[in-house]
């Protein structure tokens, strides 16, 4: 994904399967706050700060849609590179 305006938040759905344990790797070009939320919209990642690369593990609650949002900081625009295994 790349931002092309200040204040621009980018998102990226995946499914998953309620009790699966999944690894999110982000790596932005800027700092950023990264959250994952479930599919009834509940938090399963609360925001969380990434600089250059930093990596999760999540437990999923419940099959279904789930959404990473990752929110740039301040002024800047660059890329986000998001993989789940």
């Amino acid at each position: 994904m790349v931002t092309t305006s200040q204040g621009q938040n980018a998102a990226a759905a995946f499914t998953g399967s309620g009790g699966q344990s999944a690894t999110l790797q982000t790596t932005v070009t800027m700092p950023s706050s990264v959250s994952v939320l479930a599919p009834d919209g509940s938090t399963v990642l609360s925001p969380s700060l990434v600089y250059t690369t930093r990596t999760f593990t999540l437990q999923l609650p419940a099959t279904g849609t789930y959404t990473n949002v990752v929110n740039p900081l301040g002024t800047k625009v660059g890329s986000i590179t998001l993989k789940l295994t």
